[in-house]
This record gives structure tokens, C-alpha cells and sequence, in this order.
């Protein structure tokens, strides 16, 4: 795996703040940060599977026991 340097513009005390988290867990402000992009990028896909998944349910339609045909009319089906 080839690694990439960024540059990371943050406000002081919240850099302050990251820092001490990071030592917390005993990792760098770079391990960090690459542990927290993983698991972002990890839900966003199994959210957009998830999405994807819903979407194929909704245009199939659910089948509600009539094998898609109706046995009343629709007068039948508005009597009280």
C-alpha cells in the first residue's frame, strides 16, 4: 500500500484536542484520522448497499398473498 502526505488545516484547540484522543488510544493524529476515513468510507458503502437493496425491494413490490391477481372486483372491495 503506497501512502499519500496531506495537508490538514484545523483550529488550534480542536488540533489540541485530536492530539490528546490520539495519545488516549495510543495511536498518531495520522492513525487517527486514517482510522476514523476508513470506517466513514466503510458505512457510506454499506449504506449505499443498504440504500440499493430498498430501492430493488420497492420497484419489485412486496407480494401480499394475491400472486398479483385480484379475486374482487372493485365494488367488492368498497362495500361496507
Amino acid at each position: 500500500m503506497t501512502l499519500q502526505n496531506i495537508t490538514l488545516r484545523l483550529e488550534k484547540k480542536l488540533l489540541e484536542t485530536v492530539r490528546m484522543l490520539a495519545a488516549s488510544r495510543d495511536l498518531s493524529v495520522s492513525e487517527l484520522f486514517a482510522e476514523f476515513v476508513r470506517r466513514t468510507v466503510a458505512q457510506d458503502a454499506a449504506f449505499r448497499a443498504r440504500r440499493k437493496r430498498f430501492r430493488d425491494r420497492l420497484k419489485k413490490g412486496l407480494d401480499l398473498g394475491s400472486m398479483g391477481k385480484l379475486s374482487l372486483t372493485r365494488a367488492e372491495l368498497h362495500e361496507r
